[in-house]
């Protein structure tokens, strides 16, 4: 018995010395089960932080829609004050005009003929103008006009003269009398053409320079001997140079602008007349 008993003893030391070792021996990591743990955590915090980041980016955008919104709607207001100011404006300068015209004497339909006469005169050649002061101007052509003087282009230069400066027949061309002789001597200005009379005037102007266009290009005699072929040679050199001019009036940003377009268009049918001229001869020589 004692024998059984002290293998007994022997036996338990073993088997606690075995369980000590082995309990040593144990890993000291995390679980399998922690390590998911750890793993879905970090999961969790980085999709946070791209949430967070995402809100940041929409509420940036956010931030510069309202303040371009703000922008436009200051935009729109400034535009609206700017037309309401210019209405203002507008209405006071017509307030003011009715007003300084109220029983006025101006004969308006008088000074629309002048200035039609006068505004219209571009270009119109006067061959040699002599002044009341002695001075003579030779080959003058009119440059420009206003209601007070012309300005003429001629063989020494250009000059401003004033209506009351012509000599009588001119004065009567350009429709200056003694009522508006006496006018200018007492201090006074022409008066201000403005609105329906402005635009009457306009309008006239250029009709009459469409009609004196019209006519030089009608009347217009093609050189002697000269056959159906050469005058179409003749108008598409013609064309041509006009279209430069043209091109060059536009990039100048000429007022002219129009009256060239016209001539442009009075040549370019002139051009397709004569070419049918040419066809139609042709035709008839191989008859």
């Amino acid at each position: 018995m004692k024998f059984i008993h002290t293998w007994c003893i022997l036996g338990c030391s073993c088997v606690a010395l075995l369980s000590c070792d082995q309990s040593e021996k144990a890993p000291e990591g995390p679980t399998p089960e922690e390590l998911a743990e750890r793993q879905a955590e970090e999961r969790a915090l980085r999709e946070a932080q791209r949430e967070e980041r995402e809100a940041a980016r929409r509420e940036k955008v956010m931030e510069e829609m309202r303040q371009k919104e703000l922008a436009r709607t200051k935009a729109r207001e400034e535009a609206k004050q700017r037309k309401a100011e210019r209405e203002q404006a507008a209405a006071e300068a017509k307030a003011e005009a009715a007003k300084s015209e109220e029983g006025s004497d101006i004969d308006w339909e008088a000074w629309e003929d002048k200035m039609v006469m006068r505004l219209g005169s571009r270009g119109m050649d006067l061959g040699t103008v002599r002044t009341v002061r002695g001075k003579v101007f030779r080959e003058a052509v009119v440059q420009g006009a206003t209601a007070k003087a012309l300005t003429l282009y001629h063989s020494k230069g250009v000059d401003e003269i004033p209506y009351g400066d012509l000599q009588g027949n001119l004065q009567e061309k350009f429709l200056f009398d003694a009522e508006e002789r006496a006018m200018l001597a007492a201090g006074g200005e022409p008066p201000n053409l403005r609105g329906e009379v402005y635009h009457r005037v306009k309008e006239r102007v250029e009709m009459a320079q469409r009609a004196s266009l019209d006519e030089a290009l009608a009347n217009e005699e093609p050189p002697a001997g000269e056959t159906a072929l050469e005058r179409r040679r003749r108008l598409a050199n013609e064309v041509n140079q006009q279209r430069v001019r043209l091109t060059r009036m536009k990039e100048a940003g000429s007022r002219e602008v129009g009256d060239q377009q016209r001539l442009v268009a009075q040549l370019e049918q002139q051009l397709k007349t004569a070419a049918q001229e040419v066809i139609r001869q042709r035709k008839a020589q191989v008859r």
